[in-house]
């Protein structure tokens, strides 16, 4: 709160928002649920985007926001993008996995389609998600009140990699089992945004998940189909066709 460059950085970007909007058919009666699906994707998937972003000296963190933001482009029809992105403030010091408290910050993550290839995109991706990293510790709530209480961002991307549960007696399977269904009832999960993409491995990094979350009262199941069919051609135009510009539209394939 008390940097300069922090909160210069906060206001370019802040300056920059327009909340993307993703239409959806629900009915105004519809009963307010979180309902998720999973992308369903493959170990040899996995294989074929950890070695892609390791090519492209990245983490698989910025492919995986780069097919979320590709998705969001294609769905919203706007060439300026932003998402909240989850980022962790936890202290980088010896005990700072001890501390108790509030890490997680919700931040807004702002870019525009360019005419690059994937490749080029990521790495401009990873570029601005790097410049963002030094800010992450700036409070949502005063980004927020900073804009009169408007809000800054209709959708969400989490990524997580919990390592450390791997060798937990309670099991990966336990915790990190993902279905058609998204999690199993072993877990909770909630939030108060719409459109949410939770990215990232499992424990044992063997698997990548990308599980859709929507709210049903904005949102039906038809909706939240195109949104799945969407977000896995994104994934798969990445794998087999990086030379494709990320400014063009991104067509459905056919039935």
């Amino acid at each position: 709160l008390t940097s300069d460059d922090t909160q210069q950085y906060w206001q370019q970007v802040t300056n920059m928002l327009e909340p993307i909007v993703i239409v959806g058919h629900a009915n105004e009666s519809a009963k307010a649920e979180i309902v998720r699906q999973d992308l369903g994707i493959t170990k040899k998937e996995t294989e074929q985007a950890k070695a892609y972003a390791a090519s492209l000296g990245v983490s698989l963190k910025s492919v995986l926001l780069a097919v979320h933001l590709r998705a969001l482009h294609a769905l919203s029809g706007q060439s300026k993008l932003v998402t909240g992105m989850v980022t962790n403030g936890r202290p980088e010091a010896v005990g700072g996995e001890q501390l108790l408290g509030l890490f997680l910050n919700s931040l807004p993550f702002s870019t525009t389609t360019a005419a690059l290839s994937w490749s080029e995109w990521i790495k401009q991706l990873a570029e601005q998600e790097h410049q963002l990293w030094s800010h992450r510790r700036y409070p949502m709530a005063t980004l927020k009140r900073d804009m009169d209480g408007e809000a800054l961002f209709s959708t969400l991307f989490n990524y997580t990699h919990f390592r450390a549960y791997a060798q937990e007696s309670v099991g990966e399977a336990l915790l990190f089992e993902r279905g058609a269904d998204g999690l199993t009832d072993a877990a909770f999960e909630h939030s108060n945004y719409p459109f949410i993409l939770q990215a990232g491995m499992t424990p044992t990094g063997e698997s990548i998940y990308l599980t859709l979350e929507v709210d049903t009262c904005r949102y039906t199941a038809q909706d939240l189909a195109r949104f799945v069919a969407c977000y896995r051609h994104s994934f798969t135009q990445m794998l087999t066709a990086p030379q494709t510009l990320c400014d063009k539209p991104l067509l459905q394939p056919e039935a």
